[in-house]
């Protein structure tokens, strides 16, 4: 691609095209990204992509200048200004701009400065121009979505990559039916685990799959604290998407990753209406949910999304298809629904409504469950609605 020349192939489309503008000291990287973005264009359920690449921050901030622009991406380390000195005078320029930010490590300080700052995905290298370009679609379709949906927003926070999927893949999944905004945040990269460029790529993979953005640390894998540093990452993650729901472990959990993400979670999300606890494989026997969310139309898109952790599938038992198909047709049972997932209550702002929309009804909890007490001072809740979820 010849210097500061635009990508001249726009397919033809009812859709608006997307301006990409891509600032990167390689030209090879920005065209890559251009034939990738391209070959995403030609899908009949995709945008339609224009890229403009520069190699500097003068150039950006030039063309920024001009206005029409709806993602930024840019690497951390530039010529001239560094990414976040360029997205800040971006933002001034553009406030409703998507970024994309690539970084060599998303470290825990620069993730929350990444937050702190508006930028809806971080990458970190080496990722691929098809990685880029997914990050870059699902950018684009959150901006949008976040503009003609109202505002329930969702976050689901994992200690581990798998963890959200396990626990509320098919919720999730009904909030992406619904049109919702999904954000998932996993605190670390499952390093005792796998390979974590290998885990980070499959968490990439699943959370498309759901829709989501994907905000993914690197804790200690086994040893994330009930603390610093992971409440004020999450509360920067919170600050950032300002959640209405929030999907966490549950305190009733043996694993000291998911046990301490729970602490943390309660501490950092205390200002928000809804705080749900999924069950994970580590869960002990005082799990007790008093939500049942039917999985019915999503249970094998869920199963789908799993497969994304092949690094996992042959390791870890809980990941047996059948053992899953097994619990979600258990509590499917209790309610009153073929597949469902628990949920324990720790807080439900109940017969709220949020900006004047009162939040879709989900499954009534079955009278014959008894009501259990889900965190201190916090009654279970006799009503079940989970804002977002469509009604089946």
């Amino acid at each position: 691609m010849p210097d500061n020349v635009d990508a001249l192939y726009v397919p033809p489309s009812a859709e608006p095209v997307v301006k990409v503008l891509v600032v990167d000291g390689d030209p090879s990287c920005a065209q890559s990204l251009d034939l990738a973005l391209r070959s995403r264009s030609r899908r009949r359920d995709d945008l339609p992509y224009q890229v403009t690449a520069v190699y500097d921050s003068t150039e950006a901030l030039a063309r920024l200048a001009l206005g029409g622009w709806d993602v930024l991406v840019t690497d951390m380390q530039i010529p001239g200004l560094d990414g976040l000195a360029l997205i800040d005078a971006a933002r001034v320029l553009i406030p409703n701009l998507g970024i994309v930010l690539v970084t060599g490590r998303a470290t825990v300080d620069t993730t929350v400065t990444a937050l702190r700052d508006g930028i809806q995905d971080v990458l970190v290298t080496p990722t691929t121009p098809t990685e880029v370009a997914e990050s870059v679609t699902r950018v684009v379709r959150g901006l949008r979505r976040a503009a003609t949906v109202g505002q329930h927003r969702v976050l689901a926070i994992g200690a581990h990559p798998d963890d959200v999927e396990i626990g509320v893949g098919g919720t999730l999944l009904a909030h992406q039916a619904a049109g919702i905004e999904i954000v998932v945040l996993t605190l670390s990269r499952g390093a005792v685990g796998g390979t974590t460029e290998q885990r980070a790529r499959e968490s990439q993979h699943a959370a498309e799959m759901l829709g989501a953005r994907l905000f993914h640390l690197d804790l200690p894998d086994t040893m994330i604290s009930a603390g610093p540093p992971t409440v004020p990452a999450i509360e920067a993650v919170v600050a950032e998407v300002r959640p209405t729901t929030v999907y966490v472990h549950s305190g009733n959990d043996q694993h000291q990753d998911h046990h301490a993400t729970f602490r943390a979670a309660t501490v950092a999300c205390r200002q928000v209406p809804r705080l749900y606890c999924y069950q994970s494989p580590s869960s002990s026997l005082n799990f007790h949910p008093n939500r049942f969310v039917p999985i019915d139309d999503w249970f094998e898109a869920k199963i789908g999304v799993l497969r994304c952790y092949q690094s996992q599938m042959a390791l870890r038992a809980y990941l047996d298809p059948e053992l899953i198909r097994a619990t979600a047709r258990y509590w499917g049972f209790h309610g009153r629904t073929r597949f469902a997932e628990p949920l324990e209550v720790v807080r439900d702002v109940a017969g709220s409504s949020l900006a004047g929309q009162e939040p879709p009804a989900l499954a009534a909890r079955p009278p014959h469950v008894p009501s259990q007490r889900n965190g201190p001072g916090q009654p279970a809740t006799a009503s079940a609605e989970v804002p977002g979820v469509p009604a089946r």
